[in-house]
């Protein structure tokens, strides 16, 4: 018996999947990213930002650990693309009643 992973063995189905996602990342690439590019652009906000802002509507707030976690990014980066963000007024801090070293992070209305 080979090894599972190896291309030869792979599933049908898997197949099917990995090119139903490649066919969706160029559609993506093609249509929707120059567009999306376009409005980031016109409002100072880059991919990453972009990303946490969409994360962020669905959560009450992230904390700033948090944040550095599921952006793969250092605390002090994870601090820079806060600030950034909260001069551009999308983002706003907010410090932990019961432990202010706590910092949380919301979206804004704007």
């Amino acid at each position: 018996m080979g090894n599972p992973t190896s291309p030869g063995n792979s599933h049908p189905e898997q197949k099917i999947d990995a090119e139903n996602i490649a066919n969706f990342v160029i559609l993506i690439q093609g249509s929707v990213m120059p567009k999306l590019n376009k409005t980031l652009n016109r409002e100072n906000v880059s991919f990453p930002q972009f990303f946490l802002l969409a994360y962020l509507t669905s959560a009450e707030y992230l904390t700033m650990t948090n944040i550095s976690i599921k952006m793969n990014f250092s605390t002090a980066a994870a601090t820079g693309m806060i600030d950034s963000m909260e001069n551009l007024g999308f983002v706003e801090r907010i410090h932990a009643t019961e432990d202010r070293r706590k910092v949380k992070v919301q979206i804004t209305s704007q």
